[in-house]
């Protein structure tokens, strides 16, 4: 599993098989398709590269770090959950997104909202 990490490297949610999942309830609240992030409405909200998490201004929301921690990634509720985001992604071209070095003033879940 990999840790989703704040400025700080405070995990602020995971990454389970492409699917970004709440911190506290395990909720599906997001996925990534190739390095794209897509919120829970279907909607291009950032890119991944290089283990850190971009938003569309091209700012760091987080930083992605494996974690030992295991997780059961075939809880059925869990992949349904993704599944139903990625039938709602209606555009699948992703912009172009020039990184920047320095963090945004929002946190990655803020980004996904």
């Amino acid at each position: 599993m990999v840790q989703i990490c704040n400025q700080s490297g405070k995990p602020e949610a995971y990454l389970v098989k492409n699917i970004i999942v709440n911190l506290t309830n395990f909720d599906a609240i997001g996925v990534v398709l190739g390095n794209c992030i897509f919120n829970k409405q279907g909607l291009f909200v950032g890119k991944t590269r290089r283990h850190c998490i971009y938003n569309q201004q091209g700012e760091i929301v987080g930083t992605m770090l494996l974690s030992e921690q295991e997780y059961d990634a075939f809880n059925s509720q869990i992949i349904n959950d993704g599944w139903r985001i990625v039938e709602q992604i209606k555009n699948h071209g992703c912009s172009w997104i020039e990184e920047k070095q320095q963090w945004a003033n929002m946190s990655f879940r803020e980004v996904l909202a």
